[in-house]
């Protein structure tokens, strides 16, 4: 199923257009905003959520902390082991 579009005009410098031009020439503008704004999107919910994390954390006590440090480290010590059990 096709996805849903909708045209939007904006106005870009052209030095900028000729670069991305100039380094993916195989693509056409379009693909290339279109990438550019997901990427950005990404970002952006990146620093969000790693903003909502520094609220929530900044409202803990020390001891809190303490055990949320000790969680993170067992979780991440988890996730490496299943990775590597699934590279074999």
């Amino acid at each position: 199923m096709p996805t849903a579009t909708r045209t939007v005009s904006a106005r870009l410098p052209a030095a900028l257009l000729e670069e991305a031009k100039d380094l993916i020439p195989e693509k056409k503008i379009s693909e290339i905003i279109v990438q550019a704004l997901t990427d950005w999107i990404a970002v952006m919910r990146r620093q969000h959520e790693d903003e909502l994390i520094r609220q929530a954390l900044s409202s803990m006590s020390d001891e809190q902390r303490q055990e949320e440090q000790k969680l993170t480290q067992t979780a991440s010590r988890s996730s490496l082991r299943v990775m590597e059990s699934r590279n074999g």
